[in-house]
């Protein structure tokens, strides 16, 4: 409830790319604690309440950034999100499974961490991605 309450409170103040990069920073995080967790209760549970942080600031602030796009059709964009979002977690259900069988827990764990990984990747694509008028979101150093 915290976790949804700040997100909510960074989006309204146009944050939603530091939320982003905060909620998966400590979906990766999650992963470790819990790999940890298999042999340690107080990892366990520090892994369990981590990911849920995360994935609750995640969902307020995708939820945030996809009202924005068009804000007279929330409840189109809203069953849209949500059925990505549902179809998303039974592939990442199905993957895990086929995951643990070949390799444990650990192999569930580093799955976990490379979807919070390339979240971040493509939170960081995001803000190099132009805007209006042709250039990028953020200042990006010229290449030579």
């Amino acid at each position: 409830m915290a976790a949804a309450n700040l997100a909510g409170r960074l989006a309204d103040a146009q944050r939603t790319g530091p939320s982003t990069v905060a909620a998966g920073l400590l979906v990766a995080l999650s992963f470790g604690l819990l790999a940890v967790g298999r042999t340690s209760l107080a990892a366990l549970l520090a892994g369990i309440v981590l990911l849920d942080v995360g994935t609750q600031g995640m969902q307020i602030t995708n939820q945030a950034v996809i009202y924005s796009l068009h804000p007279g059709g929330r409840s189109r964009i809203n069953s849209a999100y949500m059925v990505c979002y549902f179809a998303g977690g039974a592939a990442g259900s199905l993957t895990a499974g086929a995951v643990y069988a070949a390799f444990g827990w650990d192999g569930v764990c580093v799955l976990g961490a490379g979807f919070a990984a390339l979240s971040l990747v493509m939170a960081a694509l995001d803000r190099l991605r132009p805007a209006e008028g042709g250039r990028p979101a953020v200042a990006v150093p010229p290449t030579t």
